[in-house]
């Protein structure tokens, strides 16, 4: 049965473990907001990620798959991972000192068709 997240129709499981990832790596610049769209730009569903605040004195906060939740913090110099869940978006507010760096293992649409 076809899943729909946020408007992407995913016809096989993300966690079949015969589909290939790969690791996709972004950079959000201190004191910007930025929202990677896996779809748009990797050309997948993220299936697990993990997100590293370099910033020694800020905190960063995200949002995952654009839902109607609050924003997580991510303190000063941690990081976070997100697993088991298959992720479309994510939007990150860095701090005003320190880049977030979020990497993310991807499935390809073509590869969940």
């Amino acid at each position: 049965m076809p899943t729909v997240l946020n408007g992407y129709v995913i016809n096989r499981s993300v966690r079949d473990p015969r589909i290939p990832t790969e690791l996709v790596i972004f950079s959000i610049a201190a004191g910007t907001t930025k929202t990677i769209s896996f779809p748009e730009q990797a050309g997948g569903i993220a299936i697990s990620m993990q997100l590293e605040n370099q910033d020694g004195a800020n905190a960063a906060t995200y949002r995952i798959n654009g839902i109607s939740s609050v924003d997580q913090n991510l303190g000063a110099s941690q990081f976070r991972g997100v697993n088991e869940i298959p992720i479309s978006m994510v939007r990150i507010v860095a701090g005003a000192a320190g880049a977030v760096i979020v990497r993310a293992e991807i499935v390809r649409f073509a590869d969940l068709q």
